[in-house]
């Protein structure tokens, strides 16, 4: 009885609180686009504005974003957006830190290793709210961080709590994604907004007790500013209510599921673990006393090398592994083992730490600096095919930071810069080529960049962290400077997240990782004369991280 009972409350107390919601909001998100200026160059095919009605992306964590052209909408320079509420969002300062709306945008928390080293935003975002679509008031708050800074979207999160605004980037950094969730106490994230800091054009205050339009214009002459959604904060009684009736409800109706749930998560922690690795290079890596050894060719042409030299930048180690690339010669692979077997649906990170000098990179031809994840077993070492067995290529099963300097003379495109992702063979006679994913075109071509690096620096450390998010099949490749006191500087690439699926991967023949290997590819179409690619590479750091799901096994 007195089960039947409370469920019967919950599910009342539930009903009016949704009631209350739908009587007083009729919508908690936005409701329709009331004027979209693209402005000046904004991302090619994401200007579809239906993509900020409704929730925010929900497959968004805080290092992988929404990226996709029905997620975001690209505001473009000098380009604004208003949006418009059904009912009215309510200036009230009794909501969580007195926030009455956030705003969803792609910005994303960068991580060396498993640590959050800073955070990629769209700078220049400034907000305004209206009672009547005529009269706008700028929101003071955005003046700083902006509706495309803090803080990242996670999309398991409840989009109607804001996070605490008092937390600046310095809170985050150096955390762990964990910990970076824990300071979201139950947040989606998103830039939140105070109708209590509207202004006028003098900059005097203004009182604003209600508004039904946002505008957001993009102020920034290097970043196109993309939205994602927009998101009502509802007023605290109604708010609990819809948390309390849920949880009742589940408690009570579910008992036994939760505690099955409790006991089944209790059981995983004992069966499942995350995995780390660091390579710091301190000592000498090569079997048999060290750990790499060679899974494709051997070290007969001296391309590997581990000298025991100074610390580059604070926190550094000494020694380095110093690799020549000369995509003539012999494709060999220098591996060691992650300690664990990766899918498409485990989520990790892997983060490197290195310099690059290229000797010779012709514009006719093209080949990659390429590091990152492959199978002990089933990678091949053919990258490219040859001239006489174009299908010839058999690099299954890779996850790899690839650059390509050279700067084609035909195409009038390049450096080239992607992550890139090879699944298992697809069919009995498919090539690696036939299961491939990569970003192609604009959107890895450096060389035609507005407002990003149009080549990476040479001679310099650089910070590249490849992020794969198992749920939404995306690969985020990053790239900062380390400079010497340790701090990094972000590099804008302009090189989107990259969606596996969209770009040619297929899920049916998943890839399967296992080892971390650094690649000294042959150009099968190169000569010995004029090889495709000549460069020196400097190694200082690997951090690899997962919290892969897959059960370890037992002893």
């Amino acid at each position: 009885m007195f089960r039947s009972q409370a469920v019967v409350l919950s599910a009342a107390v539930f009903c009016w609180a949704a009631f209350a919601s739908n009587s007083t909001q009729a919508s908690l998100f936005a409701d329709l686009v009331v004027w979209y200026n693209p402005g000046t160059s904004p991302a090619a095919g994401f200007t579809n504005t239906t993509a900020v009605l409704g929730a925010p992306t929900a497959s968004a964590t805080i290092t992988a974003p929404p990226f996709q052209k029905t997620q975001i909408l690209s505001l473009g320079f000098g380009g604004s957006l208003t949006v418009g509420f059904n009912s009215p969002i309510s200036n009230n300062p009794a909501n969580p830190f007195g926030m009455d709306f956030t705003i969803f945008n792609n910005s994303f928390f960068t991580l060396s290793g498993s640590s959050i080293s800073g955070v990629f935003t769209h700078p220049g975002l400034t907000v305004y709210g209206s009672q009547d679509d005529t009269n706008f008031y700028l929101l003071s708050g955005s003046t700083n961080n902006g509706a495309g800074g803090l803080y990242p979207t996670a999309g398991s999160g409840n989009p109607f709590l804001p996070v605490n605004p008092a937390l600046g980037l310095s809170a985050f950094t150096g955390g762990t994604t964990s910990n970076a969730l824990a300071l979201y106490n139950g947040s989606a994230g998103g830039a939140s907004y105070d109708l209590s800091s509207a202004i006028d054009t003098n900059g005097n205050p203004v009182s604003l007790n209600w508004i039904s339009y946002v505008e957001v214009i993009n102020t920034s002459t290097n970043s196109v500013g993309e939205i994602d959604a927009f998101a009502v904060v509802p007023e605290p009684s109604t708010l609990m209510l819809i948390v309390t009736a849920l949880g009742l409800l589940l408690l009570k109706r579910h008992r036994r599921l939760v505690l099955g749930l409790a006991v089944a998560s209790l059981a995983a922690q004992s069966t499942f673990a995350s995995t780390t690795l660091t390579e710091s290079f301190s000592s000498n890596p090569f079997a048999p006393t060290g750990n790499w050894s060679f899974g494709i060719g051997d070290n007969s042409n001296n391309q590997f090398m581990w000298t025991n030299t100074p610390a580059v930048y604070t926190g550094d180690s000494n020694g380095e592994l110093d690799v020549h690339l000369n995509s003539s010669l012999p494709t060999a692979r220098l591996q060691r083992p992650l300690g664990v077997m990766l899918t498409d649906t485990n989520d990790f990170t892997l983060t490197t730490r290195f310099s690059f000098h290229i000797i010779s990179a012709p514009g006719e031809q093209g080949m990659q600096i390429a590091f990152g994840l492959v199978n002990s077993s089933l990678t091949g070492g053919d990258r490219t095919g040859t001239s006489t067995n174009f299908n010839s290529d058999n690099t299954f099963h890779t996850v790899e930071f690839n650059y390509f300097p050279n700067v084609s003379t035909f195409f009038n495109s390049g450096p080239t810069l992607t992550p890139a992702v090879t699944g298992a063979q697809a069919g009995t006679n498919a090539d690696a080529f036939g299961n491939f994913a990569s970003i192609f075109g604009p959107d890895s071509d450096l060389g035609d960049n507005t407002n990003g690096v149009t080549e990476l620096p040479q001679d310099v450390t650089l910070e590249a962290t490849l992020a794969y998010d198992g749920a939404s099949k995306t690969l985020a490749l990053t790239v900062s400077q380390v400079n010497s006191n340790g701090t990094l500087t972000l590099i804008d690439t302009e090189v989107p997240p990259m969606d596996l699926v969209a770009n040619g991967y297929n899920t049916n023949f998943p890839f399967k990782v296992d080892t971390l290997a650094i690649m000294a590819y042959q150009d099968g179409f190169t000569t010995t004369n004029d090889p495709s690619l000549v460069a020196d590479l400097r190694f200082q750091k690997f951090d690899f991280s997962t919290t892969a799901s897959a059960p370890q096994r037992s002893a």
